[in-house]
């Protein structure tokens, strides 16, 4: 926490904003570790890839943050509740799209899902300290075959417009998910795939943020990752909260302490 001394002339009154400091990430506060056990044994699970025993064990530590909040109200328990059930709704949606994929056709997409597996790759690294190499096939697998889907030739009406095309974000995906790995000539050569034109379209700035902090280039994922948070907005394609979800990831906690990476989600 970082200590401000505001000085108030005798009777005067005088309003004090205060921000809440972005700081390191949940995972590395050591109280939040030592008081929230579930969330160890959550990710113990998401690391396994057994979702549906992970979103348990996410609602658990739910439960927990709600005593330690009992005890002494600090926003780093406002931070973590949100993180967690952020990580437990990923959870759930993962479980739910493996039993769909074992009987009915499942509502998420390859895309949906290896996003989602690469989020869930960072989590797991931000907790232990270790990559899960299964959790790195998984995200791979996933995104390779929503590549393929992506740039397979589109069957439409001769009037109808071209599908949207998303191979360049699924590169800068795998340009990440790569990095992390430690494949950094391969992650370099998913990004040398995508075009200077989409590495500036503002859609697909948040992607290439996630490659280029991947990839240790702070200073260029910095502005991307300005670029994609300034355009979530009220008329941009995302719900209301994405900011905050943004923000939670772990991509960026080499970037935290950063001055620069505050003043973007204030």
């Amino acid at each position: 926490m970082r200590e401000v001394e505001v000085q108030v002339e005798t009777g005067r009154t005088t309003t004090v904003l205060v921000h809440p400091v972005l700081g390191r990430a949940i995972e590395r506060e050591s109280e939040f570790v030592a008081q929230i056990p579930s969330y160890r044994r959550a990710i113990a699970m998401d690391r396994e890839q057994r979702w549906l025993e992970a979103a348990g064990l996410y609602q658990e530590a739910i439960v927990e943050v709600g005593r330690a909040v009992k005890f002494e109200s600090k926003p780093l328990w406002e931070q973590a509740a949100f993180k967690i059930d952020l990580e437990r709704r990923r959870s759930q949606v993962l479980a739910g799209a493996d039993q769909s994929r074992a009987g009915t056709q499942s509502r998420l997409s390859v895309l949906d899902r290896g996003r989602l597996l690469r989020l869930k790759l960072v989590t797991v690294r931000a907790a232990t300290g270790a990559i899960s190499a299964g959790l790195v096939s998984a995200t791979i697998a996933a995104l390779n075959t929503a590549h393929m889907n992506a740039t397979a030739p589109a069957v439409t009406a001769p009037a109808a417009p071209p599908p949207p095309r998303a191979d360049a974000e699924i590169r800068m995906l795998l340009c990440a998910t790569r990095a992390v790995a430690g494949d950094h000539a391969g992650a370099r050569l998913e990004l040398a795939h995508v075009s200077s034109s989409d590495r500036s379209d503002p859609a697909r700035a948040l992607a290439l943020a996630v490659c280029q902090t991947a990839l240790q280039d702070h200073e260029n994922a910095l502005g991307s990752l300005a670029v994609g948070v300034y355009r979530l907005g009220p008329t941009s394609r995302f719900l209301p909260g994405q900011t905050r979800e943004v923000q939670s990831a772990n991509d960026w906690d080499v970037l935290r302490l950063d001055p620069r990476f505050e003043r973007i989600f204030r």
